[in-house]
């Protein structure tokens, strides 16, 4: 199974290249984060960062009104069931936890934190 990361800074305006990305190196789960995809976005511009025979799961920072930046998703193929869990908020981080339905169960944790000083709840 290939698994990728990729730090986004937008992903709405590189769609193409996520897509891109995703065949190139035969990826069958994308990792993206900083998608700055809010949650009020429509659903053109939320699904459009999975290519075709994949699917999105993901974790907003908030709504467009709320604040720029952040968000998390995991692209996955169709074929790979996956399912988030859901583990709550966090202030200090964005998290988006996700169960692979493979065999072994794979779970993939993932933990972003915004640029800026880190507190001591962190």
């Amino acid at each position: 199974m290939n698994i990728g990361l990729l730090n986004a800074r937008s992903a709405a305006n590189k769609a193409a290249h996520i897509h891109d990305v995703i065949a190139d190196h035969q990826l069958d789960i994308t990792v993206i984060t900083e998608t700055w995809i809010p949650s009020n976005a429509p659903n053109a511009i939320k699904l459009n960062i999975a290519p075709a025979n994949h699917c999105v799961l993901r974790s907003f920072r908030g709504s467009s009104t709320d604040c720029r930046g952040g968000g998390i998703a995991v692209v996955h193929k169709q074929t790979i069931g996956a399912s988030v869990i859901d583990l709550g908020k966090y202030s200090e981080f964005e998290s988006l936890f996700v169960r692979v339905n493979t065999s072994p169960q794979i779970i993939i944790a993932t933990i972003y934190r915004p640029p800026g000083a880190v507190s001591a709840a962190f």
